[in-house]
């Protein structure tokens, strides 16, 4: 096995990831919006529940960008599988199929 699958799997994993620091950082930027309008109004208590959504939010945008998307962590997988051997074999292979493809033509 050249890839372990476990490895695509991952990438699945970063990608509810990013959804997840989306929507949770847009949620939480929406409990910061609604509770500074209703400010006027606002305890200790609340002012504390506003600073606890901003740090949320924070933390799940941090999330959202540091997750790699499926299609970064498929690239990273096949850039770490690329080799110098790796593509020698693949040249090779290419340069019989072509080979083979013009045989076919000539005859």
């Amino acid at each position: 096995m050249l890839i372990n699958p476990m490895w695509f799997y991952l990438g699945d994993i970063f990608d509810s990831l990013k959804f997840l620091g989306k929507t949770g950082s847009l949620i939480s930027l929406l409990v910061v919006v609604i509770l500074k309008i209703i400010e006027h109004d606002i305890k200790k208590s609340q002012t504390k529940e506003i600073k606890t959504s901003f740090i949320m939010m924070i933390i799940f945008i941090v999330i959202f960008v540091l997750s790699p998307s499926k299609k970064a962590t498929t690239e990273m997988i096949i850039a770490s599988q690329i080799t110098e051997e790796n593509a020698e074999a693949a040249k090779e292979v290419v340069d019989y199929v072509i080979e083979k493809i013009n045989d076919a033509k000539g005859e």
